[in-house]
């Protein structure tokens, strides 16, 4: 069991910090192509919120799903990785998530103008 208030307020609070300086980093970015794939600002601004959201909550409830694993006596060096890891894997799947979105989003250019562009 996670006795110590410090581990108990890392567990919460570090994933969701990550998962917050992710998103701000790439609020920009991702502002820029969604509103271009959006068509408008509004909707583009709703969908960059929508995944800040994902980047943020994901990481803090996969870490929530693994500490149940942390039942007992466990060292401070164990959970620390356990959380690392788990924070980081769940950045990755929702960065995948949202790149596999944006990918089938953008319209692939046609066969005629590949092979122009490769000659």
């Amino acid at each position: 069991m996670i006795a110590h208030p410090l581990m108990l307020a890392a567990v919460l609070l570090l994933p969701a910090l990550i998962g917050g300086l992710t998103s701000f980093y790439l609020r920009n970015a991702l502002l820029r192509v969604l509103s271009v794939e959006c068509g408008t600002r509004e909707r583009a601004e709703f969908w960059t919120r929508l995944s800040s959201t994902g980047m943020t909550l994901a990481p803090a409830a996969l870490v929530l799903m693994r500490a149940e694993d942390w039942l007992g006596p466990v060292s401070a060096v164990e959970v620390a990785l356990s959380l690392l890891s788990t924070t980081l894997n769940g950045i990755l799947v929702v960065l995948a998530l949202l790149a596999w979105a944006l990918w089938r989003s953008i319209p692939a250019p046609s066969r005629k103008r590949t092979q122009e562009v490769a000659a």
